[in-house]
């Protein structure tokens, strides 16, 4: 099958950077024999504009990925599609998740993802959430050559961000994180991360693709697990070798741990 995936990016603040989530759903799309392709909008597009890039691509499956601030951008395009084209449209991402009631009454939104959709897609099943993938080392590495990579790492000296882990334990109350963590209870495991080797694995993927200079973990928290930072900071400069930056709590430092990510080529934290 042939899937087209169209991302608001307008305003959002995070151009110019790639979509982990769609990358991870590239990546099994075409590690399971599917076509895919992408329109990442940065800018709102004239009408004719996006049904000639769905003319252009014919895909089977149309699919958007939304937060909240996009959603008036996914009412309307999947209106102007719709209009035009009877090909299926679903929706994605944080505001399906938390708000799906909202864009299921949409006319032009065919079907809504709640939670994670690697195993939905595949089914072409979105009547209800599937539980979330205990061991992420089974994905296949998230694919972000639909993105413009050379542009982004231009714009951004050489900085790449990853993200290597899935949900967070703590309930920020500036977050989303708790009600996410509510939507999907009972589903599983919420706090998951890729193996070390794994992680290690899929850099080294990266920087043989990419010119990459540098890499920013943009997982809510890094090395949460101790055991996990331990093994990370001492693979990591001679497997890698590149600076890189990350998340942390003011109140899961230590000197052990600031020790062990300078150590292994950690530039800067954030918290």
């Amino acid at each position: 099958m042939k899937y087209h995936f169209i991302y608001p990016d307008v305003g959002t603040g995070y151009f110019p950077d790639v979509h982990h989530g769609l990358a991870h759903l590239f990546g099994v799309l075409k590690y399971g024999g599917h076509q895919v392709s992408l329109h990442h909008v940065k800018k709102p597009p004239k009408k004719e504009e996006m049904l000639a890039m769905i003319s252009r691509e014919s895909p089977d499956i149309i699919g958007f990925t939304t937060m909240s601030n996009q959603v008036e951008y996914v009412k309307l395009w999947s209106r102007w599609i719709k209009d035009v084209f009877d090909i299926p449209i679903i929706c994605g991402g944080v505001h399906a998740t938390l708000n799906p009631e909202e864009l299921l009454s949409m006319e032009s939104i065919d079907a809504v993802c709640v939670g994670e959709g690697e195993q939905a897609i595949l089914d072409n099943n979105f009547r209800e959430p599937y539980p979330l993938i205990e061991n992420l080392d089974e994905l296949p590495f998230p694919d972000y050559s639909l993105f413009d990579c050379d542009r982004i790492l231009k714009a951004k000296n050489g900085n790449f961000a990853v993200i290597v882990s899935r949900g967070c334990p703590y309930q920020c109350s500036y977050c989303c994180n708790h009600a996410l963590m509510e939507k999907q209870k009972g589903l599983g495991k919420y706090f998951r991360c890729r193996s070390v080797g794994s992680v290690l694995s899929q850099l080294e993927q990266l920087v043989s693709e990419y010119p990459i200079r540098s890499f920013s973990f943009a997982d809510d928290i890094f090395g949460i697990n101790m055991e996990w930072a331990m093994e990370f900071c001492e693979r990591y400069p001679g497997r890698i070798g590149l600076p890189f930056e990350c998340n942390l709590r003011v109140e899961m430092v230590n000197r052990e741990l600031l020790s062990m990510l300078r150590n292994a080529g950690c530039a800067m934290v954030e918290m």
